[in-house]
Formats: structure tokens, C-alpha cells, sequence
């Protein structure tokens, strides 16, 4: 093509563009948001039946993507003699984020807020325990987070993982027939927003389980999924009976929420001043004497996509239209 036809095409496509109809104008503005938290405290496991407890493990990972681009942080320790902190927080690892240095560490939503959505463009996770009953303390007190926005880039997702919810696989051994009870208080929040034009996709999730499993002497077993309802969300077999106590006004700690369209926003318990909510409580019955293992996992993620409305495609086509009109207009002339 000379540059003379080029110039000619000009015209109409900045026309469009200072529409916002080219380029990375308007119809790239926006954001694509998701955020999953959760708070649990004052969990308490209490075993009849002589326990003699064996060891535990607590780890603790955060991991985060942006437009393909990872990163991940992660810290265990165990006992018994425990190798843990000697000082709450019993368990921390840094934040996995990006950019760097985007949230601070342990800056959760009753501390430091939520970073979006409308923030900036990032991905970031973040775990702690700060208290273990099997450290000493009186009580279990964890807190994660994984958050994650986009505002032109393509995806991202985030994920904090406190393997488990005390960020412990703990084994012990019954010296005669027992039950084991376990309580707590928790406090999710969800949220997946689309302020964005295009394709796009926002998710945010939250899996939470319990699992008590015998490993000597029998096939005993129970695994709890709290949903926050008064149905029974405990599995059992082998002999193992479970009995769900549901107190307060807790809510669901197994659900995914999502979102497609642009200008929505779907929450669970999104607030912003927290206070932790509900009580959580299950017994199971019938466990025979033996080795046992007890595992806590809680998991909070993001998912996001964004694909951009083809900007680029709409120049082209501008610029096509405006050839086809230059061209007709010579064929006009060229006929008189």
C-alpha cells in the first residue's frame, strides 16, 4: 500500500478509537475481582479414651499467579517436641504476591482490609496460626486469604492452603475405646465482581474438611464438610458414628461462587467489620482402641480470566471500511 491510501485510512480509525472503540481505550477499562478469607478461632479438640498422641504436622502455603507468572511461600514445622514457633504465631510464611510488597503480612480484612476490587492489577496469598492447641495453647486460632484482581491482564488466580484449618495431620493412639469431639467458630468471606467488557470469568472458593481415620485394629472412619446447615454433612463407616452440633448463625465452608457477566457481584458473608460468627461442632463415636490419624485442611482460592473486546479488530475493520469507501469514491470519479 503507498503511504498516500494509509493516510486516507486514518481518519476513521482515530475517529473510533477516541470513541473508545480502538486501541486500550474505554472498552478496556474495568476490573475483573475475587477474593476468598476465612478466620477460624477457638477450636478445641478434645479425645476420651487415654489418647497418647504420637506427632502432628502443621504446613502452611500460599501461592499466587498472575498472567502466568508464580510465586510461592510455604513454612511447616511438627512435634512431638514441637519445632514450632515458641511464640505465637505459632506458623507463619510470607505472603505469596504479585507485584511484591502488595499486602503486608497478616494485613487480613479486620486488620489491614480488603485490596479490591478497583485497586490495581495483582494476585496474593496469605496464611498464619497464629495459636495451636497441640503447642500449648489453649485454643486454635488460623487465618488465610487469597485475593486477586485484573484490570487489562489475562489471568490470574491465588490459593492459601492451611493443611489444615490447624494446619495439622495428627496421629495418636487410643489405649481403650474413646470419642473425639471438635468445635469452633469460623468466619468466611467471599466475593467475585466483573466491572470489565470482554470475556471474563471471576471465581472464588472455599473447601474445608476434617477426616478421622483409623490406621490400626480396624476401618473406623468420619469425615466432616461443614456447610453450616442442620443436615448431617459428616461421612462414617467402621464402626464410627458421627453427631453434628450447629449453634449460632454459622455459615457454609464448602462453596464456590462465581460470576460471568459484567457489572455483577456475588458475596458470602462479605463484611466489613469482622466479627467471627456460629459455632461448629461434631462428636464421633465409637472408635476403638488403636492408632488413629486426624487431618484439618482449609483451602481459600481465586480464579480469574479476562480477555479484552477485540479492539484491535475493530481498528482493523475501521481501517478496512474506510479503504472500501476511498475506493469507491475513485470508482465514482473514474466513472464520470
Amino acid at each position: 500500500m503507498k503511504p498516500t491510501k494509509l493516510f486516507r485510512l486514518l481518519p476513521a480509525a482515530v475517529a473510533l478509537a477516541g470513541l473508545g472503540l480502538g486501541g486500550t481505550g474505554a472498552a478496556q477499562a474495568g476490573s475483573v475481582y475475587g477474593v476468598s478469607h476465612l478466620e477460624v478461632d477457638n477450636l478445641s479438640i478434645a479425645i476420651t479414651g487415654s489418647p497418647a498422641p504420637n506427632n502432628f504436622n502443621f504446613t502452611a502455603t500460599n501461592t499466587a499467579i498472575l498472567n502466568g507468572v508464580p510465586t510461592i511461600t510455604s513454612a511447616t514445622c511438627s512435634g512431638f517436641p514441637s519445632t514450632c514457633a515458641a511464640a505465637p504465631p505459632r506458623l507463619d510464611p510470607l505472603p505469596a504476591q504479585i507485584p511484591a510488597a502488595t499486602r503486608a503480612n497478616n494485613a487480613f480484612p479486620n486488620i489491614g482490609g480488603f485490596l479490591g476490587p478497583g485497586a490495581s492489577e495483582y494476585s496474593t496469598s496469605d496464611s498464619v496460626i497464629y495459636t495451636a492447641q497441640l503447642t500449648g495453647d489453649a485454643v486454635t486460632h488460623t487465618q488465610q486469604i487469597a485475593e486477586s484482581e485484573l484490570q487489562g491482564g489475562t489471568s490470574a488466580s491465588a490459593s492459601a492452603q492451611i493443611q489444615s484449618i490447624t494446619g495439622f495431620t495428627f496421629t495418636f493412639t487410643l489405649l481403650s475405646p474413646g470419642s473425639l469431639t471438635l468445635s469452633f467458630d469460623a468466619d468466611p468471606d467471599m466475593m467475585a465482581a466483573i466491572s470489565a467488557l470482554g470475556i471474563n470469568g471471576a471465581q472464588a472458593s472455599m473447601q474445608t474438611s476434617f477426616d478421622l481415620s483409623q490406621n490400626t485394629g480396624g476401618s473406623g472412619f468420619a469425615r466432616w464438610t461443614p456447610q453450616g446447615t442442620a443436615a448431617d454433612d459428616c461421612a462414617e463407616g467402621g464402626g464410627v458414628t458421627c453427631t453434628e452440633a450447629v449453634g449460632g448463625d454459622p455459615l457454609d465452608l464448602n462453596l464456590t461462587i462465581g460470576t460471568t457477566s459484567n457489572g455483577t457481584s456475588i458475596t458470602h458473608s462479605l463484611e466489613a467489620a469482622k466479627t467471627l460468627a456460629g459455632l461448629y461442632s461434631i462428636t464421633a463415636s465409637g472408635l476403638t482402641a488403636g492408632d488413629w490419624t486426624l487431618t484439618l485442611s482449609a483451602v481459600t482460592s481465586t480464579n480469574l480470566t479476562h480477555v479484552p473486546e477485540p479492539a484491535t479488530l475493530l481498528l482493523l475493520g475501521a481501517g478496512l471500511a474506510a479503504f472500501g469507501v476511498g475506493g469507491a469514491r475513485r470508482q465514482k470519479r473514474h466513472a464520470v
